[in-house]
């Protein structure tokens, strides 16, 4: 209802997988209006999804709505922990012109970096976004690769840094004093967090890489994980044969 007018609208959606490949139908119907503006008039949109391999994906989407048909696909990928990316391209039959667009996401561990290009016949643009946050507590200042919400906390492991631990936001690394913040923590449940033995100093033992966390909403939470460093020897020892 939209100053005294009605619109009457029916929709009507489909989804099917096929092992790595998804499907979506969804189709909207404008049966009348208080006027008889637009009735019969009806949008279509297609997607399929397809899956190559654990972290790519291919996505193509096909509309029609108000005599506009407009075709796309992107291609996106994890690469890492520190590197992401998506490649796109659009055209629409109302202008025939074509768009090319990419994205780059970075995590150079203490910052999140955003990169953005897109280019049609007409122009050209670029965009940059910088993102991160930085928590200051009673052991000094500390960056984070994510915004911090109001229920976060402070991992140390020893004094080492770029030891990499799994958060329920996403993966953290230590700085130069063995501190990374944990940017969000769920409140009044359980929330996870590990650290990533393999990334570890060689020369270091850990007692109990895992941590559950129960923490209050907007509550500060201080996680010490115990390391020791060793030295590790080989003997070799041979008996009077």
């Amino acid at each position: 209802l939209n100053s005294g007018q009605s619109n009457q609208r029916v929709y009507g959606s489909w989804g099917k997988s096929f092992g790595d490949v998804s499907a979506s139908l969804n189709v909207e119907q404008n049966v009348g209006s208080a006027h008889g503006q637009d009735q019969g008039a009806m949008s279509v949109y297609l997607n399929v999804s397809m899956a190559l391999g654990s972290s790519r994906q291919l996505r193509s989407y096909a509309s029609h709505r108000d005599k506009t048909l407009t075709l796309g696909s992107s291609l996106s990928e994890h690469v890492s922990d520190s590197l992401s990316y998506r490649l796109g391209v659009e055209g629409t039959n109302e202008d025939r012109s074509t768009r090319l667009n990419a994205d780059i996401g970075l995590l150079p561990r203490y910052t999140q970096i955003n990169l953005g290009f897109s280019h049609d016949d007409s122009s050209t643009h670029a965009i940059g976004q910088l993102r991160g946050g930085i928590a200051v507590h009673e052991g000094g200042v500390t960056l984070s690769p994510y915004p911090i919400q109001e229920t976060f906390g402070i991992a140390s492991v020893g004094a080492f840094p770029g030891v990499k631990i799994s958060t329920p936001y996403g993966p953290a690394w230590t700085d130069s004093k063995g501190r990374a913040v944990i940017a969000s923590l769920p409140a009044y449940s359980p929330g996870r967090v590990e650290v990533v033995t393999k990334t570890l100093p060689r020369q270091v033992d850990i007692q109990n890489g895992f941590k559950q966390v129960q923490a209050g909403r907007g509550s500060f939470n201080k996680i010490d994980f115990e390391v020791v460093q060793v030295r590790r020897l080989l003997l070799q020892i041979k008996d009077e044969q």
